[in-house]
């Protein structure tokens, strides 16, 4: 029996996930419909399999860019090829809804009325 058929996990739920994840982001409008999903997906999981791999086969001491510059690079390197499609305007409407005070003053929008 194999570890993923065991514990259901493994390294291939990586780069569904991401892709899972960029899929609702294209549904949601943030991601053109044509951007290349599984290459990004693939993309980023290679980069923090490679860098689990380095640490795991030299140990937590080997030198590597700190997490944040790293995701930082990694997400410099794909974003491009996830251009953003800009939410539309909600619809003019001759009214805005009423806005209430709060207790502290902050304006606030209408409660829904469920």
């Amino acid at each position: 029996m194999s570890v993923k058929e065991a514990h259901g996990a493994g390294p291939a739920l990586l780069p569904t996930a991401v892709a899972r994840f960029l899929e609702h982001e294209q549904r949601a409008g943030t991601v053109a419909a044509d951007a290349p999903i599984d290459g990004v997906a693939a993309s980023i999981a290679g980069a923090c399999y490679l860098r689990a791999f380095l640490e795991q086969f030299y140990g937590p001491d080997h030198p590597q860019q700190p997490m944040t510059e790293f995701a930082a690079s990694i997400m410099a390197t794909v974003l491009p090829a996830l251009p953003h499609t800009p939410p539309r305007p909600p619809p003019a409407t001759d009214s805005q809804p009423h806005r209430r005070r709060s207790a502290v003053g902050v304006t606030a929008e209408p409660r829904p009325r469920w």
